[in-house]
């Protein structure tokens, strides 16, 4: 009798754990997709266009340096020693500020594609709380899954919410 019971409360809770299980509505999100899309681009744009002038700056100082150089380089032998050394001083005075200038603009740089990936990613965990909400899933994975069928990616409704 007691073996009955043990086989009944077996058969139940596996009967119960199945039903579960087939009830479990999971989702997938491909995050490489959407660090590809359109909106993540967008990004991308907008970092470039808040950074060009110093870009620009960055790149005439190049040319400036370049243009002293090889003025030195096929005039130098008709300058003073003093002088020579003068435009030396300036070219290598020059370079220095470039360097600082390119290590400045890069770590400013750095730091807002952080700002704005962080704002991103904060956009795409409200899109998906909010689709999990309204469609019901109980599981929403990003990468990290061996296989996943089609019926489960979500990605592009995740891409074209963020896109709203």
């Amino acid at each position: 009798m007691k073996e009955l019971i043990k086989l009944v409360l077996v058969a139940a809770t596996l009967l119960i754990s199945f039903n579960a299980s087939a009830e479990l509505k999971i989702g997938y999100v491909e995050l490489n997709q959407i660090m590809q899309s359109q909106p993540a681009l967008e990004i991308g744009k907008k970092l470039q266009s808040e950074f060009a002038s110093r870009i620009s700056q960055i790149e005439q100082s190049k040319k400036k340096i370049s243009d002293k150089q090889s003025y030195l380089d096929k005039d130098g032998k008709n300058l003073s020693e003093a002088d020579l050394k003068t435009k030396s001083k300036e070219i290598s005075d020059l370079s220095i500020e470039l360097e600082r200038k390119q290590r400045e603009l890069n770590e400013d740089a750095t730091l807002r594609k952080n700002e704005e990936m962080k704002k991103f990613q904060d956009q795409i965990n409200k899109v998906i709380d909010s689709i999990a909400q309204t469609e019901g899933y109980d599981l929403i994975l990003y990468n990290g899954a061996a296989f996943t069928s089609k019926k489960v990616n979500i990605t592009d409704k995740v891409i074209s919410a963020i896109g709203k």
